[in-house]
């Protein structure tokens, strides 16, 4: 399978990582669900689109896009609360792993 051409230089430095663990797991199921609203990354954008993984993830406001619901928000919030401690708990190379395989540079295993 070929590397998609669009791969973020991030994930290319720390040598495109690929680890799979239940933290992965875990937060690639939250990161989902963040984008299942916000195709932007909500509240996560800096860290989830633009890769800003690096150190401490601190959380940031939250005001829903118009086209979300208040149901659709909260499921926002819950998952962005647990996603940030879970992140914060992770080596770079298993954010870099979630982040990749939710934008599809590498194939999502079924088990961890």
């Amino acid at each position: 399978m070929s590397e998609p051409a669009n791969v973020d230089p991030i994930w290319v430095e720390l040598g495109r990582p690929d680890d799979w663990n239940p933290k992965v797991k875990r937060a690639l199921e939250l990161i989902r669900d963040i984008y299942e609203y916000e195709p932007v990354g909500g509240p996560m954008h800096v860290e989830l689109d633009d890769w800003n993984i690096e150190g401490e993830i601190t959380p940031y406001p939250y005001t829903p896009s118009m086209f979300v619901e208040e149901d659709e928000a909260e499921q926002v919030r819950t998952a962005v609360a647990e996603l940030i401690p879970l992140l914060n708990t992770m080596k770079l190379t298993e954010r870099a792993s979630a982040l990749a395989r939710h934008w599809g540079y590498v194939p999502t295993a079924t088990d961890a």
